[in-house]
């Protein structure tokens, strides 16, 4: 098993995106599948992208020593988002106890981060 520091979060930057058409994207773009390995839709679906164990594509310069975990729309994360995002931070850190979340505009300067959430001392909250 590979080594993960990071809980990278995203937003897709599209209202009403899912799984599917984030895959799209990411194929149109040359990448042989979706790059984060979890997507929470805006109802709070999960699903599952790439294996743990396998490298993301989704925060150039961290994709080694992360998991990448997307949420759909445009940054304001619902609810059933954040519900469902906590519970996967929670589960990740029991797998990766040295693991800590982080929004990608944190590490990323160019990315488009948009998102409206913080965490609370690295914890997950």
């Amino acid at each position: 098993m590979r080594v993960v520091r990071k809980i990278i979060v995203h937003a897709s930057g599209h209202s009403g995106d899912d799984f599917r058409r984030i895959d799209a994207r990411h194929k149109k773009r040359g990448l042989r599948r979706i790059g984060f390995h979890y997507v929470i839709a805006e109802n709070g679906e999960l699903t599952r992208g790439r294996a743990l164990a396998e490298a993301g594509a989704h925060c150039l310069g961290y994709n080694a020593d992360s998991v990448g975990v997307c949420l759909c729309g445009n940054g304001l994360p619902t609810e059933w988002q954040m519900r469902k995002l906590h519970g996967v931070i929670r589960r990740l850190i029991r797998r990766f106890p040295n693991a800590k979340p982080f929004r990608v505009g944190e590490l990323d300067p160019w990315s488009s981060d948009s998102l409206t959430i913080r965490f609370d001392e690295r914890s997950g909250g």
